[in-house]
C-alpha cells in the first residue's frame, strides 16, 4: 500500500506537471509579448503572462482596431489577475463589469505544427478571438446579469496562425463570479502538445479517482459483513466514494467530457454538495474513532452546519450558494484546529491511533495550504488535495482496519469461550434432573469410592469446586484431585462429559423394565 502512495506521488510530480520549461518564458509588456525566439518544439507551451491591454465596459472587435483612430487601452490588467479595485480615470472598478482584454502576438513563422491555447478553470463567460476569428467561448457574455449565461470549463482551442503577428482578444464579463477577467493562466502551443498534458493530467486524475474509489467500496462491503459495530468504516467508506466524486469536477473536470451539456450551475451545486458532505462524514469517522476526546456537541455542530449549506446550495441559485463557502470555510478551519488539539491531548494520554490520524490530517491540511498558493498563483505546480486525500484514506484505511481486526480477534475469543460457557451452563441447567436418579450401577461398573459419589452427587446438584470444598469440609485441591481420578476412572477429561456419562447411564436405566 505504502508503495503505491509512492507511485502514485512520483508521477504527479515527474508527469503532471503543466510544462517542462527550461529556458525563461518571455512575458507580456504592454500588451505585447515576442515569442519569435521561443521553440515550442523544444521549450513547450507557454503561459501568456503578463500585461494586456484593457477596455473597459467595452466589447471591441478586431475591426475596431483598424480603424482609424484606433480604441486606446484605458489601462494594462496582469494576466492572471481580475479587474476589482483596478483604477481606471480614477475610478475604482466594481466587480460586477465587462471588458475585452487584447495582446498582440509575434511567434516564428516555422512551426511544427496548428497552435492551440489552453482555457483553464475560469470565473467568468468569455469569447476568444485569434484576429476576426471566434476561436471558442465559455458561456455567453453579456453587459447585465440578464444577458449573461455563466459557465466555466477547461478546454483546448485548436488554430492556424494567420501570419506571424496577430491578436488574441478575450470578450469578459461578470455578474455572477467571484472575481472578474482571467484567474487561472492561459496556455499558447503545440496543439499535440497541450493535447498530450490534457491527456496525462486527466490519467492521474483518473488514477487518484480509481484508487479512492476502490477503497471505499471495500469499506463499505467490510462494513455490510460485520455491521452494526463498524460505523467508522461505513463513514470512511462514505467519505471516499464522496471525495472521488468530488474529483472529476477538478482540475480538467472530467465531468465536463463526461456530460458536456450539464449546466453549469448544476456542476457547482454537485461540487459544492459533495465537498460539505466529506466534512460531515469525516467528522463522523473521527468521532467514531474517538468517542471520549471528539465531544458530541461539536460534532453536531458541523453536522447541522453543513446539512444546512447543501440544503442552501440545492434549493436556492448560484448568487446565493456561493455566500456558503466563506462560513464553510471558517468553520472548517475551527473544526482543524479542534480537531488537532484534541488529537494532540490524546497522544499526550498515549490514545491508540491519535497520532497516525494527526499524520494523516496533517497531510491534508499541508496540501490545502499549498492548493490555495497554486489558487493566488504563488506558486506554479499541480493541485494537490486529491493527492492528499489519497494518502488520507489510505493510511486510515490501514488505522481502522487495524483497530477493527484486533477488536474481531478479541470478539472471537470471547465469543468462543462464551459459547463453552453457555454449553456448560447449558448441561448444568440439565443437571437438574439427574438429582433422583440411582446410580448404584454407575459406581460399581467405575469402581468409585464414596468420597468420589459424594462430589458426583454434589456436581448433579450443579455445586461448584468451592461449593464442594465447603460443604464436605475438604480444601479445593483435595476436590480436584477426586475429579481427577473420577475423570480417569471413567475415562472421561472434564465436568461436562461427566454430566453426560450420568445422564446417559439413568436413560439407560428408565429403559429397563422394572
Amino acid at each position: 500500500m505504502f508503495r503505491l502512495i509512492v507511485i502514485i506521488l512520483l508521477y504527479n510530480v515527474v508527469f503532471c506537471e503543466n510544462s517542462q520549461i527550461k529556458t525563461p518564458p518571455p512575458q507580456a509588456l504592454q500588451g505585447y509579448i515576442n515569442l519569435s525566439g521561443w521553440n515550442f518544439q523544444k521549450n513547450g507551451p507557454i503561459q501568456l503572462r503578463g500585461e494586456w491591454e484593457f477596455y473597459w465596459l467595452n466589447f471591441y472587435s478586431f475591426q475596431a482596431f483598424q480603424t482609424t483612430p484606433a480604441p486606446v487601452a484605458d489601462t494594462f490588467i496582469n494576466c492572471p489577475g481580475h479587474w476589482k479595485n483596478m483604477r481606471v480615470n480614477d475610478t475604482v472598478l466594481p466587480l460586477e463589469g465587462f471588458a475585452t482584454l487584447r495582446l498582440k502576438v509575434r511567434i516564428d513563422s516555422v512551426r511544427s505544427g496548428p497552435l492551440a491555447i489552453k482555457i483553464s478553470h475560469w470565473s467568468n463567460p468569455l469569447t476568444l478571438y485569434i484576429n476576426d476569428k471566434k476561436l471558442t467561448s465559455v458561456g455567453i457574455i453579456g453587459t447585465s446579469s440578464a444577458s449573461e449565461i455563466y459557465d466555466s470549463r477547461p478546454h483546448i482551442a485548436r488554430f492556424i496562425p494567420p501570419s506571424d503577428t496577430f491578436d488574441i482578444l478575450l470578450q469578459v464579463s461578470n455578474y455572477t463570479g467571484k472575481k472578474a477577467s482571467c484567474s487561472y493562466p492561459i496556455y499558447l502551443g503545440l496543439d499535440t502538445q497541450l493535447q498530450s498534458e490534457r491527456t496525462t493530467e486527466l490519467s492521474c486524475f483518473l488514477i487518484i479517482f480509481g484508487a479512492i474509489s476502490f477503497i471505499g467500496l471495500c469499506l463499505l462491503l467490510a462494513f455490510s459483513s460485520m455491521r452494526p459495530i463498524n460505523f467508522a468504516l461505513l463513514y470512511l467508506g462514505l467519505s471516499c466514494v464522496v471525495i472521488s466524486l468530488r474529483s472529476v469536477f477538478m482540475g480538467e473536470a472530467l465531468i465536463n467530457d463526461l456530460f458536456p451539456f450539464l449546466p453549469s450551475y448544476i456542476k457547482f451545486k454537485i461540487e459544492l454538495s459533495l465537498l460539505y458532505s466529506f466534512v460531515v462524514l469525516i467528522n463522523m469517522y473521527g468521532r467514531v474513532l474517538f468517542p471520549d476526546e471528539l465531544k458530541r456537541w461539536f460534532i453536531q455542530v458541523i453536522v447541522i452546519s453543513h446539512t444546512f449549506f447543501i440544503a442552501v446550495v440545492l434549493i436556492f441559485n448560484y448568487d446565493i450558494a456561493l455566500y456558503t463557502q466563506l462560513p464553510h470555510h471558517i468553520i472548517t478551519a475551527f473544526d482543524g484546529i479542534y480537531v488537532l488539539i484534541v488529537l494532540g491531548r490524546a497522544i499526550e494520554i498515549r490514545r491508540k491511533g491519535a497520532a497516525i490520524f494527526m499524520i494523516s490530517l496533517s497531510i491534508i491540511f499541508i496540501s490545502a495550504v499549498h492548493d490555495i498558493l497554486v489558487f493566488h498563483h504563488m506558486i506554479e505546480t499541480p493541485y494537490l488535495i486529491h493527492f492528499g486525500f489519497l494518502v488520507f484514506i489510505v493510511i486510515q484505511t490501514l488505522l481502522v482496519t487495524y483497530i477493527y481486526s484486533k477488536s474481531s480477534g478479541n470478539i472471537s475469543i470471547l465469543t468462543e469461550k462464551l459459547d463453552t460457557a453457555n454449553d456448560k451452563n447449558r448441561v448444568l441447567r440439565k443437571s437438574s434432573d439427574l438429582e433422583n436418579v440411582d446410580l448404584t450401577l454407575f459406581y460399581q461398573l467405575n469402581k468409585i469410592t464414596c468420597r468420589e459419589k459424594d462430589i458426583i452427587e454434589l456436581i448433579i446438584a450443579g455445586a461448584s469446586n468451592n461449593e464442594i470444598a465447603e460443604k464436605l469440609f475438604i480444601s479445593f485441591h483435595t476436590v480436584r484431585s477426586h475429579l481427577n481420578n473420577i475423570y480417569r476412572k471413567c475415562k472421561i477429561s472434564e465436568r461436562s462429559e461427566l454430566l453426560t456419562l450420568v445422564k446417559k447411564m439413568a436413560t439407560q436405566n428408565k429403559s429397563v423394565p422394572q
